[in-house]
């Protein structure tokens, strides 16, 4: 029916082959690839999530510490912590495209498994924009380094173009902004499922927490 979803439909595509369902269930029912690969991806998943907090944290401090030694210290934790989520960013990006993804439990609405996938889609998104952007707003500024890390970022802009900068750190905020609009509702969703719903979704992200009964 038109509000629930069917088994022709697939989380990470939006299709799912006639079959597929109990072959995903059998797998993640039997210690099959998609259960071996669930407490990887939790941790993976995890760890984007909690640079992407202290990112986004860190950013909205900025304002609030003067200028000086603590200061260089916050931007430089801040590039730290955009650096290493980047990289994450692009490992989740493969798992995403070349892993099969969970099918989700076949009473969900339509409505509800669409609005599911367009958030995976914006946290995706916006977790390789935000700290992309970030890299070229400073590179189009002439800055490049992360003392934190000791190193220097390569810089694809031959001379410093302030216009250019001004026009990434708008998109640098905006997508923090989206970010933490679409981490609300996964949160959110997350808390619908496991509080009221009580399906598998949430022990399927972290295989350490269990259903409530």
């Amino acid at each position: 029916s038109s509000d629930v979803c069917s088994s022709d439909l697939q989380i990470s595509a939006g299709i799912v082959t006639a079959g597929q369902t109990d072959e995903a269930a059998a797998l993640l029912g039997a210690g099959g690839v998609l259960s071996d690969r669930r407490a990887h991806s939790a941790a993976e998943r995890m760890l984007v999530g909690l640079l992407v907090i202290c990112l986004l944290a860190v950013g909205e401090a900025f304002e609030f510490i003067p200028k000086g030694p603590a200061k260089i210290w916050a931007v430089s934790l801040h590039k730290t912590f955009g650096f290493v989520t980047l990289w994450l960013a692009l490992v989740w990006w493969i798992s995403f495209l070349f892993q099969t993804s969970p099918l989700p439990p076949k009473a969900t609405p339509l409505g509800q498994y669409r609005l599911a996938v367009l958030v995976k889609w914006i946290l995706l998104l916006c977790a390789t924009i935000m700290p992309l952007s970030g890299w070229l707003m400073g590179a189009a500024r002439g800055k490049t380094g992360i003392p934190a890390l000791g190193v220097n970022l390569p810089n694809p802009f031959n001379a410093n173009d302030p216009e250019l900068s001004g026009i990434l750190w708008n998109v640098h905020e905006t997508t923090a902004n989206i970010l933490l609009a679409a981490i609300a509702l996964h949160i959110i969703g997350a808390l619908y499922h496991y509080i009221f719903v009580r399906d598998n979704v949430v022990p399927r992200m972290f295989p350490f927490i269990r259903i409530i009964k």
